[in-house]
């Protein structure tokens, strides 16, 4: 006889180490935002140009992606098992700079 687990028996997620690295590169954030980010997460490394946390039996209370995009210029994501995310949002107001010039010429810049 098999033996398989009832789906009424609770599955039992293993613990996963998450590091999240946000940096502002041309500029500060703001105090407002600065509360914003701080209401996202109480245990962050907050200071004028990053957020910083990493989780082991938690996640980011909120896309990542979507905090590039609003407040930074940089973002690592390092996570157990998985590959480093490493990404940079070019502004469209600056995409002609010569620092993003090589990165945009290929298709558009932009977020993911």
């Amino acid at each position: 006889m098999a033996c398989r687990l009832s789906p009424v028996v609770p599955r039992f997620s293993v613990s996963k180490y998450q590091y999240y690295d946000f940096r502002a590169l041309d500029r500060t954030l703001t105090k407002n935002e600065m509360a914003t980010l701080r209401s996202i997460s109480t245990r962050a490394a907050i200071t004028a140009t990053s957020f910083t946390n990493h989780y082991e039996w938690g996640d980011l209370k909120a896309n990542p992606s979507k905090l590039l995009e609003k407040y930074f210029d940089a973002f690592v994501y390092v996570a157990t098992g998985e590959r480093v995310s490493f990404k940079f949002g070019f502004r469209r107001d600056r995409s002609t700079t010569s620092c993003s010039r090589p990165w945009c010429q290929a298709s558009p810049c932009g977020y993911e």
